[in-house]
């Protein structure tokens, strides 16, 4: 006779329990791919209806119930569009031609919201000064340039003297 073994032990796999486990996930997992693709669904039909009522609402809306809003930056584009129209620019190049012995600029302000342009120039003599003006005036009906202050004394710098015109722009 042969010898017979037996094993009386049960092979160990896995029980019943992960089994169970295993399958109440996947129906979980089931579940929730379930009501993602229904919430998605819902989602696209909520951004028609929306895209729906938005075009809707264009159509109906006339010009005269639209408000005009404020831009904070109008009044700044404003002055900027009255800068670039004025004139001033021609004065600068009236100012470019004007060549007088004895006068030199030594300042220029524009002040387009005023409609004024002021110098600042040194000069060697009221005569130099005075011929200068006149230079600047010249072909005007009515004298566009015109000597605000003068200023001068031994103890100004190199023995200068200085003054100030303003210009009003056409």
């Amino acid at each position: 006779m042969k010898p017979v073994q037996v094993d009386f032990r049960s092979r160990r796999g896995p029980a019943r329990g992960l089994w169970v486990l295993t399958a109440v996930w996947w129906a979980l997992a089931a579940a929730l791919g379930v009501g993602a693709a229904n919430t998605h669904q819902q989602v696209k039909q909520l951004r028609v209806q929306s895209a729906a009522m938005r075009n809707a609402q264009a159509m109906t809306t006339t010009p005269a119930e639209v408000e005009p809003r404020a831009v904070p930056y109008e009044a700044s584009a404003q002055e900027m569009l009255h800068e670039l129209s004025s004139k001033w620019p021609r004065m600068l190049i009236a100012l470019e031609g004007t060549k007088a012995a004895g006068v030199s600029i030594m300042a220029v302000e524009v002040a387009p919201l005023e409609g004024k342009l002021r110098l600042e120039v040194q000069f060697t003599s009221y005569d130099a000064l005075m011929k200068y003006l006149d230079e600047l005036n010249e072909g005007e009906p009515v004298p566009r340039w015109a000597l605000q202050q003068a200023q001068s004394g031994r103890k100004l710098v190199a023995g200068l003297s200085t003054a100030t015109i303003s210009g009003r722009m056409p």
